[in-house]
């Protein structure tokens, strides 16, 4: 669950099949400010989403929550003060207009390939 102590009550998970999947920080990495970095073990091919909760403390305000996956901003959504703290939030796909056409594409873990 990531969460970084200057927003107390903010919570984002990524989900497969209806849990939460575990979380890693790699030590080698340097803190970014106002940043939190955890990985997932990802399996091949699985669909995905982005779970994300506000809670107390956290001050409820109007906002966006925005996705990005390989550096692309695929989807957003936006948030009410009214509702944000009884609210999850879920992100599972990117949508786009095609011309007149509406599509969409859910979120999915690439195929890992490992070569020894």
């Amino acid at each position: 669950m990531a969460i970084h102590a200057d927003y107390p009550g903010l919570t984002v998970e990524i989900y497969v099949d209806g849990k939460p999947l575990e979380e890693y920080k790699n030590p080698e990495e340097e803190d970014v400010p106002k940043t939190t970095t955890r990985h997932v073990e990802c399996r091949s091919g699985a669909e995905f989403g982005i779970h994300t909760n506000f809670k107390a403390p956290f001050t409820p305000m109007n906002m966006s929550i925005r996705a990005y996956l390989d550096g692309m901003d695929v989807s957003r959504r936006a948030v009410h003060k009214h509702e944000m703290l009884r609210t999850t939030y879920y992100q599972r796909n990117t949508s786009w207009k095609d011309g007149t056409t509406m599509l969409a594409s859910k979120f999915l873990f690439s195929d890992l390939s490992v070569g020894m």
